[in-house]
């Protein structure tokens, strides 16, 4: 028997590492072109998802949950529903497509939409032109990540910040230009512990801002943001920046009430009679005096001072008197209603306050004839219905 010489010897070693490396290349090949297939919901006036981000070679199926739709794409290399008859899809139905090249796909329901170039850019839309959507076919194996975002606001060494801020963040930036702000990911750490109190993990709602809730006053905070495309690439993380929560002063003594004799003939203001601390604006007068020094009927008060809001909410103040009042918050006019009535009026307004913040009020309030009252009340999503506490409210230095 001949015995193999040196080079027969390496020439079998090449040919079956060349075989192992075409198995394996095979393999590998088999994995990154497997075909993946995306459902869309096609339901009453609204494809869902609207846009999607596929590879080459994956189909779509549009399932109809509801009838009278077809699935038309602008340029009609596919259409449910081809020319010259518009024949839509029943419920139940689906239609199919397979994407091959890369590019973007528009599409459209011939009964309740337009191709994008019919659609008025810039114009309302109209009940004909609302049901549209979106196919982008990406190469899966070039994905440049995000940008990386920055933080805006709190500002980096921000004290005296409400308890329930919002972190914002810059708007989305990619060196693929047709990638889209998909989710974002926002962590915040105590920064004498380093400790995570948040991690949101994958956020598809809140992208470029987060109302952080729960927050301890006097603690010092910091927090980072990192973006996702829509094909699944992270930016890094923002640089973390500090701030700190401001201090629960939540010990109000009170507005500062400043008194008035008032001619109501005249609309004018006669003189002040009388300056106090009034804990809590919730009054009945009656026929009786606001105070030892003014008259019964036609008197003015003018409140002002701070309110501390324990949550950052819209709120909505409610007046309920027998008299003119006028209301601002933050030198925004709420309430504007100097009408005096011969019986109690409600009045009411809303504004947007952030918790631990505290915002600057200022109330006027006169009387003629007959009874008077005046009740200071609050609420909001998280606050029930109240008289003003105390604790609330703080005077004029």
């Amino acid at each position: 028997m001949t015995k193999p010489t040196r080079m027969t010897v390496r020439l079998r070693h090449c040919k079956v590492l060349a075989l192992l490396t075409a198995g394996l290349l095979s393999s590998f090949l088999l994995n990154r072109v497997q075909a993946a297939t995306y459902d869309v919901d096609v339901v009453d006036f609204e494809f869902v998802p609207s846009t999607l981000v596929i590879a080459p070679g994956d189909t779509v199926v549009w399932h109809a949950s509801a009838p009278d739709h077809t699935v038309t794409a602008d340029d009609l290399s596919f259409d449910s529903s081809p020319e010259p008859d518009t024949v839509t899809l029943s419920s139940g139905a689906t239609f199919s497509h397979t994407f091959p090249t890369v590019g973007i796909n528009h599409y459209y329901c011939r009964i309740h939409g337009k191709p994008l170039a019919a659609r008025g850019i810039g114009i309302s839309s109209t009940p004909d032109d609302v049901m549209t959507g979106v196919i982008r076919v990406a190469d899966p194996s070039v994905n440049t990540p995000p940008e990386t975002p920055l933080n805006s606001t709190p500002a980096a060494g921000s004290t005296g910040v409400s308890n329930s801020p919002l972190l914002q963040a810059t708007a989305f930036g990619d060196p693929d230009i047709d990638d889209k702000h998909a989710a974002s990911q926002w962590l915040i750490r105590i920064v004498e512990s380093n400790t995570i109190i948040l991690d949101s993990g994958v956020d598809t709602a809140n992208l470029t801002q987060l109302r952080a809730t729960g927050l301890t006053a006097s603690i010092t905070y910091s927090w980072q943001v990192r973006y996702q495309d829509d094909r699944g690439a992270w930016s890094g993380y923002s640089i973390p920046t500090q701030f700190t929560v401001a201090e629960d002063a939540g010990a109000g003594t009170g507005l500062t009430g400043t008194y008035f004799a008032y001619d109501a003939k005249r609309d004018i203001i006669k003189k002040q009679v009388g300056t106090r601390l009034d804990p809590v604006l919730d009054f009945e007068w009656a026929l009786g005096k606001p105070h030892p020094s003014a008259p019964a009927n036609n008197f003015f008060i003018y409140w002002e001072g701070n309110i501390l809001p324990k949550f950052s909410e819209e709120y909505r103040f409610r007046i309920k008197a027998d008299g003119g009042v006028r209301l601002w918050i933050n030198g925004q006019i709420i309430i504007n209603d100097p009408v005096v009535a011969l019986f109690t009026l409600y009045r009411s307004g809303t504004v947007a306050l952030e918790a631990g913040i505290p915002a600057t009020i200022r109330i006027q309030y006169f009387d003629t004839i007959t009874n008077a009252s005046m009740h200071l009340r609050w609420s909001s999503l998280s606050q029930p219905l109240e008289v003003v506490p105390q604790a609330r409210l703080f005077p004029t230095p």
